[in-house]
């Protein structure tokens, strides 16, 4: 049984399935990942550099990121933000590049975050500064 394929088709959101009467799994393709092209942002405006932007909800965003950042370095944590509204975010980083200490102090502040609700990336960023 070959781990190393069943890791990466895991990694590339494939499912592995094992069965316990026979010495074999196998490496199934159930992506679904988001087929259309990624809008441009109606905030900001790049001149240089690729013209794409997360706008779409944080499943399709995380989604897209995971298929572009095909590494098993690459951690996505969900947490949730505001005590009515339960929007949700992600902390995502390169686990074997990001400053742990860093990580930390941003999980650690959005999940100490005392608001009701949370709108817009923009309120976010101020939130957590």
């Amino acid at each position: 049984m070959n781990f190393l394929i069943l890791y990466l088709g895991i990694n590339s959101g494939n499912c592995a399935l094992f069965v316990d009467t026979i010495n074999i799994a196998f490496d199934i393709d159930v992506k679904g990942f988001k087929q259309r092209s990624i809008d441009s942002p109606n905030n900001e405006i790049v001149i240089r550099g690729p013209h794409e932007a997360f706008v779409e909800n944080l499943r399709t965003n995380t989604s897209l990121l995971r298929r572009t950042v095909n590494n098993e370095n690459l951690v996505i944590e969900n947490i949730e933000v505001g005590d009515i509204s339960n929007t949700k975010c992600a902390v995502c980083y390169m686990k074997n590049i990001a400053n742990n200490d860093l990580v930390a102090e941003v999980k650690f502040r959005l999940n100490n975050l005392d608001v009701d609700s949370l709108l817009s990336s923009g309120e976010l960023e101020q939130l957590i500064r």
